[in-house]
């Protein structure tokens, strides 16, 4: 870097130290740019790997079945572990614990 800065600061006629600070500043920011581009293309892998869903979901009101884009009516554990990455686990709300298995409390 030094004996480049010299051969270009006795070419222009500009001090060496000026033209050091350019050519760090200039590394730098090739530096930076290598790393933002970097994580750009991180940025974009992890996008694609999301899969989003968007739009009106037809879902009925009595068993929560969701109609699909083939018309078919599904469980919407199915529905979404099927357009998407969601897993489920299974519990009872407060409300239903009581309702339905009181008698178990």
């Amino acid at each position: 870097l030094k004996h480049d800065a010299e051969i270009l600061a006795h070419k222009f006629k500009v001090d060496t130290l000026k033209i050091e600070s350019i050519m760090k500043y200039c590394i730098e920011l090739g530096l930076f740019e290598l790393n933002r581009n970097e994580k750009n293309k991180s940025l974009i892998e992890y996008l694609e790997e999301i899969k989003i869903l968007t739009g009106f979901v037809t879902i009925c009101s009595y068993c929560k079945k969701i109609r699909d884009t083939e018309g078919k009516w599904c469980e919407l554990e199915a529905f979404f572990s099927k357009n998407s990455e969601i897993k489920f686990s299974h519990s009872f709300c407060p409300e239903c614990r009581e309702k339905y298995y009181c008698d178990l409390l």
